[in-house]
């Protein structure tokens, strides 16, 4: 999985350095910028066999980004650019019994540090609507989880929730387990952009789905996928 990911970010870094190189030869300069905006995240969940159905939601994340586009042939271009990403998700489990009823969540973020390769289009001349769609390597940074178990009913009393002082909050440390290092996502983006201070702002969209499992369990898949709002100045 390593040596694939590697193999992804040097052909995704070779592909940079060579837009960069048509471009230059064609008088045209990288346009730097900065994004950032909400990521409606989710951590999908597959078994071959499940013991139980986990109550899995959206949980809003973050993401920021510093974006530089290099200018192609006509209305084309690229963008590349680290990003900071995060996926996060809420997982809620009720066990019921005649005695007693135990509900436990956990709250799990994914940090990823990330580099997209994007096509870019405009359709239209000048500023206006703007496309967008490429893959994405993420590597994954840290962990943070949150878990909060209360019990109801019987003669178990319930705890008290838990704080930032006292709850289960620790990073996965290397090799990460159980999670992959690598993440590699595919998105589409559809954006706006018009004239800001003499400068380019932009608003976005953009749905990234993951290609990749994240999790090094045989019998269990998952992957990342985002809704991203956001927006940006580029000058």
């Amino acid at each position: 999985m390593a040596r694939r990911g590697w193999r992804i970010g040097t052909a995704a870094l070779s592909a940079w350095l060579a837009a960069g190189i048509q471009a230059s030869s064609a008088g045209a300069g990288p346009r730097l910028g900065v994004e950032g905006g909400l990521n409606l995240a989710e951590l999908t969940y597959h078994a071959d066999a499940p013991l139980f159905d986990p109550d899995l939601k959206l949980r809003p994340a973050w993401w920021i980004g510093l974006p530089v586009e290099l200018p192609l042939r006509g209305r084309w271009s690229l963008s590349t650019g680290p990003r900071y990403v995060e996926y996060g998700e809420i997982w809620t489990l009720t066990l019921i019994s005649p005695d007693f009823t135990v509900t436990g969540r956990t709250h799990t973020v994914l940090q990823y540090v990330s580099l997209p390769v994007r096509a870019q289009f405009r359709p239209f001349a000048g500023r206006g609507l703007l496309l967008s769609a490429g893959p994405e390597l993420g590597y994954l940074v840290d962990v943070k989880t949150l878990q909060d178990v209360t019990t109801s009913g019987g003669f178990v009393p319930a705890p008290a929730p838990p704080t930032r002082a006292t709850a289960n909050i620790f990073p996965v440390t290397t090799p990460r387990d159980p999670y992959y290092p690598w993440n590699l996502v595919l998105g589409a983006a559809v954006g706006w952009e018009l004239p800001l201070a003499g400068h380019r702002a932009l608003l976005r969209a953009r749905f990234a789905q993951g290609m990749t499992d994240i999790t090094r369990g045989a019998s269990v898949r998952r992957t990342t996928r985002g809704l991203e709002i956001g927006a940006g100045l580029q000058w």
